[in-house]
């Protein structure tokens, strides 16, 4: 799915003190930029955005996946790549211990660049995503990396 950030602000996800944040047994640590967003998490597990960046997040239950929960992140990262229909996305990435994909989407006239990290839980498998204007991307891409390492399960 597409989103559309409110506004691209000057580098606002990356100011601020560094909060965790929990959703269901997951907990990832972000700043305190980051604020609930009803309105999306209603398609999501939970949603949270800073007006620059957009930080998506998906549980999906081994059970609603048909999955045994021995697959590795690589199988699961290789079925959401197959799932998604945007055409650019990458073959399955790993960087710093994260694997994750990387894909482009446009909504309402701008294009947003989506780094989509993947975890396993006792119980489901989750997809994390951030999102920001292409244009500041490659600004981002060490935070998201340095975010999705934080990524932890309380189960």
């Amino acid at each position: 799915m597409v989103f559309s950030l409110t506004a691209c602000g000057p580098d606002e996800a990356k100011s601020g003190k560094a909060k965790a944040y929990t959703i269901e047994d997951m907990t990832i640590t972000l700043t305190d930029s980051f604020i609930h967003m009803k309105a999306l998490a209603a398609d999501f597990t939970d949603c949270y955005g800073a007006t620059d960046v957009t930080a998506i997040f998906l549980k999906e239950t081994f059970e609603s996946l048909e999955a045994t929960g021995d697959e590795d992140l690589d199988v699961y990262a290789e079925a959401v790549r197959e799932s998604n229909a945007a055409s650019d996305m990458t073959e399955v990435l790993h960087e710093d211990g994260v694997t994750y994909l990387e894909y482009t989407a446009e909504s309402d006239g701008d294009t947003f660049k989506y780094f989509a990290a993947v975890f396993k839980g006792s119980d489901a498998f989750w997809l994390v995503q951030f999102a920001c204007d292409v244009e500041e991307y490659d600004g981002y891409k060490s935070y998201f990396i340095s975010w999705a390492k934080t990524v932890e399960f309380s189960k």
